[in-house]
């Protein structure tokens, strides 16, 4: 079906249009193209966000070395991930 999906974006037609001339029911083909746009939507970030590196100054005596961590990862949830 996605195939289908692809061939309607090209086509230039409306969404009624074309499922009408593939003899496709209007939902079905609304159906499809919205777990077309959810997929795609997916594939773009594949769940990856972007990562900040914060370089930091390893001659500063100030910095605790021993208690900080060298990665800290926060996740959306608020969860910490953190690497010594």
């Amino acid at each position: 079906m996605f195939s289908l999906i692809e061939e309607w974006k090209n086509s230039g037609k409306t969404q009624k249009q074309f499922s009408r001339e593939q003899g496709i029911k209007y939902s079905k083909f609304l159906y499809w193209v919205k777990k077309y746009r959810k997929l795609s939507t997916d594939s773009q970030n594949n769940g990856f966000l972007p990562l900040e590196v914060v370089a930091s100054d390893e001659n500063d005596p100030t910095m605790d070395k021993t208690n900080q961590p060298r990665v800290e990862v926060v996740l959306s949830s608020g969860t910490k991930l953190r690497i010594y």
